[in-house]
């Protein structure tokens, strides 16, 4: 999901199991265009057939859409065909739209990328820098550049100025900046906690702000850190979030939103009642804001735009207007 085109966007993936005689797995992608995040416009045909969609970025005026072909997986065939042929193109590729998601063009494949993983995406300027079992950028989403330093692995960006953050998925490499637009990695300096295995990042008015969940005692807490380079970073005191332990944070243009999971105990142990947003001016003092109704645990995706903050959960498009952050 972006904030791009008429306002924000979005991709998602159905799975089926079922085509007239052919019982297999087939992945189909989808997008859809809000204007005010609330009120959603799926695109139709089958553009982004056998496709899974995993991410999208707007930059230089086009956006982009980063996902997966996959072959169709064959349990039982009635008849010779019936599954189809294999589709084109299979393993990573590059969708851009010109016209804010409308209509679509499926670039060339990259031979270089074809097997690699991407867990997160950005757009610096013209440059397009993506981060997963490696760190590459591309100007045009056809050629890609293996960045020439860390990080090795990534699961988030975040952009404050010249500096990218990228936080990693593991122990060495837990955080990583680069000033020179992705090309170029060098390890974060500070307390960084090493019972965090993976962080969420982001940026606003030169503050960088990490989240992660570690492990205290017999239980989950909230790892918090802050940096106003994104180079050197201070840990700092476990935020107080009640029964939250938060693990996603994005940015607003005046503050910082976070999602934290909420518990409660129970007679089998803690058991997960939805999810709480708390918000924070500088990334050290947070205060609740609402709490969302979700019944699944799992967060896709979290957007922040100028009309609020729009989650993508198990159970479907969750959106909050930004005077729910005041």
């Amino acid at each position: 999901m972006t904030v791009g085109g008429r306002g924000f966007v979005a991709v998602v993936s159905t799975n089926e199991l079922l085509q007239e005689g052919c019982w297999g797995e087939f992945h189909s992608g989808r997008v859809l265009i809000s204007t005010d995040g609330d009120r959603w416009d799926a695109s139709t045909g089958d553009f982004f057939a056998y496709a899974k969609l995993h991410h999208l970025v707007e930059s230089a005026g086009n956006l982009y859409v980063l996902g997966q072909v996959i072959p169709i997986e064959v349990v039982l065939e009635d008849t010779p065909g019936a599954c189809g042929p294999r589709p084109v193109n299979v393993g990573f590729n590059v969708w851009r739209s010109a016209d804010g998601g409308e209509s679509w063009e499926r670039l060339p494949q990259s031979a270089q990328m074809q097997a690699a993983i991407v867990r997160d995406v950005v757009s610096v300027g013209d440059v397009l820098i993506a981060a997963g079992d490696g760190v590459w950028t591309s100007s045009d989403g056809v050629e890609w550049r293996n960045a020439d330093t860390l990080p090795q692995s990534a699961s988030s960006l975040a952009v404050g100025g010249n500096v990218i953050v990228a936080a990693g998925t593991s122990l060495v490499q837990s955080l990583a900046y680069s000033e020179d637009g992705g090309r170029n990695w060098q390890q974060a300096t500070g307390d960084l906690d090493p019972g965090v295995l993976s962080w969420s990042v982001a940026a606003r008015d030169g503050r960088f702000v990490a989240v992660g969940v570690a492990e205290r005692g017999d239980g989950h807490v909230t790892s918090l850190l802050t940096s106003d380079d994104g180079r050197d970073w201070t840990k700092r005191p476990d935020p107080e979030l009640g029964s939250g332990v938060m693990g996603r944070v994005v940015s607003l243009p005046d503050r910082f939103v976070g999602l934290a999971v909420e518990t409660l105990p129970g007679p089998e142990g803690s058991h997960f009642v939805g999810f709480g947003a708390w918000v924070s001016a500088d990334g050290l003092d947070w205060r609740p804001a609402e709490m969302l109704p979700a019944r699944d645990p799992f967060i896709y995706d979290v957007v922040a735009g100028p009309a609020g903050v729009v989650v993508v959960s198990g159970e479907g498009v969750w959106f909050a207007p930004v005077n729910t952050f005041e």
